[in-house]
């Protein structure tokens, strides 16, 4: 008599299905089959809904596994009917997957990376944070047998292993990839790149750096400069303590912004070179103008 095991979901976390079965010190995986599921007759995914998908595990060399995944507050309100389908890839350290490796439950992060109960306030700002993005804002990724410390790896490593296959079926994420990536712009474009240096959310050297190198090399010449003592959050500088050591990043945009006004609008030349300003924090002072290093504005000259 052939069992069925089930999958137990919660939010939006259905998605962990293709989570592989790894630990931490792993070797990449591999392609280990195809987890493919679809609604019963005339089942909605509605708000605080339970609701059931028929699954089957399918690899190459052994019989297809059934399963049943038990979907709880899904939190989007989709029609399912038994003719729409759903499949994830299956990624484990070997294409070797015990009968039955796939059971268990999925859900939302909890303290340190931890799954954990979801409730109506967490699902409603996934809409705002997490963009349907996992891992990451409240949605995670986890193995329904996996012990790594980190439990979060394992559904990295299997995004990692989309991007990285080569078969047809995830052919269209690399497509979409392709048609929406960046172009470089025309290299007579003007272009000012204004970046705190000190932004611990957007390292300038994982961002703003490359991004410059990139355009260069393109024959671009953007204008740049890598602000000292600007971070990432300028209604930050309120905090005590913080707003003594930083300084704002805000009117170096507006800088740059007047000046890019001035050339399309008032016929300015563009600069081809802008020194970077120097700016000082202001310590337990009042911010004063001076502190900032600012440019003076481009005034056209009398005629």
């Amino acid at each position: 008599m052939l069992s069925v095991k089930r999958l137990t979901t919660f939010g939006i976390a259905i998605a962990a299905l293709i989570t592989p079965i790894a630990g931490a010190d792993a070797l990449p995986p591999v392609r280990a089959g195809i987890l493919q599921c679809q609604g019963g007759q005339n089942v909605g995914y509605v708000v605080g809904s339970v609701t059931s998908l028929e699954c089957v595990f399918k690899s190459e060399g052994r019989r297809p596994e059934p399963y049943i995944a038990t979907v709880r507050r899904y939190g989007l309100d989709l029609g399912v009917t038994a003719q729409t389908q759903l499949a994830w890839a299956v990624n484990a350290p070997d294409s070797r997957v015990g009968r039955g490796d796939l059971a268990g439950s999925y859900g939302g992060v909890g303290a340190k990376g931890a799954a954990a109960a979801v409730d109506p306030a967490l699902r409603a700002s996934w809409w705002a944070d997490a963009s349907g993005i996992p891992p990451g804002n409240g949605v995670g990724l986890f193995g329904g047998t996996d012990r790594s410390p980190d439990p979060t790896l394992p559904g990295a490593l299997c995004l990692r292993a989309l991007w990285e296959d080569t078969d047809a079926s995830t052919q269209p994420l690399r497509d979409g990839v392709a048609a929406t990536t960046v172009k470089a712009p025309r290299p007579s474009l003007p272009l000012w790149i204004v970046h705190g240096a000190s932004d611990g959310l957007l390292p300038t050297a994982f961002t703003s750096e490359p991004y410059v190198a990139w355009l260069r090399s393109n024959g671009g010449h953007p204008l740049y400069w890598k602000v000292p003592y600007a971070q990432h959050f300028d209604a930050f500088l309120a905090i005590p303590g913080f707003g003594e050591q930083h300084v704002p990043l805000l009117p170096y945009g507006y800088a740059a912004l007047d000046r890019l006004w001035a050339h399309i609008y008032a016929g300015a030349p563009w600069p081809a070179i802008v020194p970077t300003p120097s700016p000082t924090p202001r310590g337990a002072l009042p911010l004063a103008r001076f502190r900032l290093d600012l440019p003076p504005a481009w005034t056209q000259a009398p005629r």
